[in-house]
């Protein structure tokens, strides 16, 4: 399949050549952001408004994968690219779908991915494809919950399509995303960021409900990027989602 095409920003790109004693190379320092908007996102996610049938890019260099049936009718896990949108927070609403953010895209933008955690995911999340030319590091994204997971905290979700209804959250409740990135298949190093979504603590609900800002420097080096979503409860979906993810990539040739 064709690497979907993300906007590019080159606000540090450069090009410069380098002498050794037995070699030369090329070297291309990038800055890029991931902001979903694809010219193909309205094709690519038809009338569901959402794509899960293969990976997709940024910039093509960072990789985003997910796992559906051979039909690519049935999302498992991983990262799906969503254009749905929905603010609604009262009781006994449900989102037309468990993907759909709270509000919508970053600065009301209409495309942005949503990762789904489950038993059936991809080898890992996210790629540098020139992980062998170079190292890329990620400033930052920004982070949402689903509309489903904002309802579902605060008023529980009703019995709807043959599914169980599902209790709001209660004191210790919590939903938990932890990154963590890989330089390189030779490393076993590491290094992590962890960001909490929503948690009730003393009886006081704190639950993310519009785009927040999340320091990714920590990871360092990505050469792959996993992701693991954590939380107390059983009974609820373990997704979040993110845009605008900024990142750098210096490629030596």
């Amino acid at each position: 399949m064709k690497l979907k095409s993300i906007f590019l920003v080159l606000t540090a790109a450069a090009m410069m050549f380098s002498c050794g004693s037995n070699s030369s190379e090329n070297t291309y320092s990038v800055d890029a952001l991931c902001n979903f908007e694809y010219q193909d996102a309205a094709e690519m996610t038809g009338e569901a408004g959402v794509y899960f049938k293969d990976y997709f890019s940024g910039a093509g260099l960072l990789v985003f994968y997910n796992k559906a049936n051979a039909a690519g009718t049935e999302f498992y896990g991983g990262c799906a690219l969503v254009g749905l949108a929905d603010d609604v927070l009262e009781e006994g609403h449900v989102s037309e779908s468990e993907l759909c953010v709270f509000g919508s895209g970053y600065d009301n933008s209409k495309y942005y991915a949503t990762v789904k955690y489950s038993d059936i995911m991809p080898s890992y999340m996210a790629e540098f494809v020139q992980k062998d030319y170079g190292v890329l590091r990620a400033s930052k994204f920004y982070v949402n919950n689903t509309n489903r997971l904002v309802n579902i905290a605060y008023f529980g979700l009703p019995e709807h399509d043959g599914e169980a209804a599902i209790p709001p959250f209660g004191d210790g409740d919590y939903l938990k995303v932890v990154l963590s990135a890989l330089p390189n298949w030779t490393s076993s190093f590491f290094n992590t960021v962890e960001f909490t979504l929503a948690k009730c603590t003393n009886g006081i609900l704190d639950v993310c409900k519009e785009w927040t800002e999340v320091d990714l420097s920590k990871l360092g080096d990505i050469g792959f990027m996993y992701v693991s979503v954590e939380s107390n409860r059983d009974d609820i979906p373990l997704n979040f989602c993110f845009d605008n993810l900024a990142f750098n990539a210096t490629i030596s040739m």
